[in-house]
């Protein structure tokens, strides 16, 4: 299991090295956080991800703060995220599903509606539906390798973050 918190986008193999430095010195300094379940969502309608959504606890917008910390931290040493991610807010989300078009999409719409960037059900979920928090600790350089099957991510470096308190 993974969360985003910035997408690199496609970087010549020579980047990799540099990449990897630079999140290593950055991530000493930053502690890390817990977040909890917020809500089942999606990033638009009709959907092409549906997702757990996270908020953090106790302290909130950590992960956002991060990543643009990140984001900026980069930039400095012209290793800027790709054009298309930039502007886009981090949303601290576990992929469930992806849809690969309209026909699986319109299964949804029966069970949901779509409100502010949020699911809601059309029937209460039931009550076991409980997710347990999730402990950031460390940050994970990933390599995406697509494939027929969809995205499988290989490990490249691993960093991690200062202590917290909050674990």
């Amino acid at each position: 299991m993974h969360l985003t918190l910035l997408f690199l986008g496609e970087r010549p193999v020579g980047e990799v090295t540099e990449l990897s430095r630079v999140a290593r010195e950055f991530v000493r300094d930053v502690p890390g956080f817990r977040l909890v379940f917020d809500r089942v969502a999606c990033f638009s309608w009709p959907p092409r991800v549906l997702f757990l959504r996270f908020s953090e606890m106790p302290e909130g917008n950590r992960f956002e703060r991060t990543a643009r910390a990140l984001r900026v931290t980069l930039a400095q040493v012209g290793l800027s995220p790709p054009p298309e991610s930039k502007g886009q807010r981090a949303v601290p989300h576990l992929t469930l599903v992806r849809f690969r078009g309209g026909r699986d999409r319109r299964t949804l719409v029966p069970l949901v509606r779509f409100e502010n960037l949020s699911l809601v059900w059309r029937a209460p979920l039931p009550e076991s539906t409980e997710v347990p928090p999730v402990y950031c600790e460390r940050i994970t350089l990933f390599r995406s390798l697509l494939g027929p099957g969809g995205a499988r991510y290989q490990p490249i470096d691993t960093f991690d973050m200062a202590p917290c308190s909050d674990f």
